[in-house]
């Protein structure tokens, strides 16, 4: 009983990691689709960019969860450094290449305000 106990922990367990890292990775699917692309860009805050992409890893309130703690990121990295890891991802982190350049930069001005 133990042995499947313990099966069944690690299967949760791994279920939960992957769900995560998907739910990381999967992009904003609540952008308005009667508006193009760069409209949307335009009209979103940094807050939401943040809430839509990288909330479910880091945590509604930067507190971090799956991911890390942002809530002090800004006195850690510069604003290219954030930049750099929306780019090209960290650690199990994957790239953001899915948000514009426009998005990671507002994006990572906000966060380098977090201090």
């Amino acid at each position: 009983m133990k042995r499947t106990q313990k099966r069944w922990a690690i299967l949760v367990g791994a279920s939960v990691a992957a769900l995560a890292v998907a739910g990381c990775a999967a992009g904003n699917g609540n952008k308005p689709e009667s508006k193009t692309n760069d409209q949307a860009q335009a009209t979103q805050t940094a807050d939401q960019i943040y809430a839509n992409n990288c909330a479910s890893c880091h945590g509604g309130n930067l507190q971090g969860g799956f991911g890390p703690s942002l809530e002090k990121i800004g006195s850690k990295l510069k604003k290219e450094q954030i930049v750099q890891v929306l780019q090209k991802g960290k650690g199990s982190m994957p790239s953001q290449g899915h948000l514009s350049s426009q998005e990671q930069e507002k994006l990572a001005t906000w966060l380098t305000e977090k201090k």
